[in-house]
């Protein structure tokens, strides 16, 4: 019988900017899942992403997004768009838009609107909106001083 090696992170991480840029999502996919959990999927697309392959790992995820809508995936592309690829025209206002759709999906998860909160101080969220959204976060975190700024504003 013979020993196969695991692949070490390095590995598997070149392996799947193989098959982004070559625009074979499903396998870009498998790998993805099936060497990384979910608490570690957005920092290696965002790695990848600055590293590697740029607008085209966003485009991988909204090909995910497009297959099985979630919030998880909606909070992944905003954490692309807005931290990844926040130097593209309006980066900020796709990261928003995704954030928004997962709140969307699972209104009872308070820490996607604590992550909306940031896009207020960037001046796209709106304030009404924003306040709303600081009054859950403070429900559950009394002493968080970015929703605590926004209240009393």
């Amino acid at each position: 019988m013979q020993n196969i090696k695991p692949q070490s992170e390095q590995e598997v991480i070149k392996s799947l900017v193989i098959h982004l840029k070559n625009l074979n999502f499903g396998e870009a996919e498998k790998t993805l899942l099936e060497n990384f959990r979910l608490a570690q999927i957005t920092r290696v697309l965002h790695q990848i992403t600055e590293q590697h392959t740029g607008l085209l790992t966003y485009t991988f995820v909204n090909y995910i997004i497009q297959k099985s809508p979630s919030a998880f995936w909606h909070r992944v592309a905003a954490c692309l768009a807005a931290e990844s690829l926040d130097h593209i025209m309006l980066g900020h206002s796709a990261g928003l838009y995704h954030i928004l759709q997962a709140i969307e999906l699972t209104p009872d998860d308070w820490t996607l609107k604590e992550y909306a909160l940031g896009f207020y101080k960037e001046g796209i969220l709106d304030k009404q909106l924003a306040l709303q959204f600081a009054h859950t976060v403070l429900q559950y975190e009394p002493h968080n001083q970015v929703a605590l700024k926004i209240s009393q504003s």
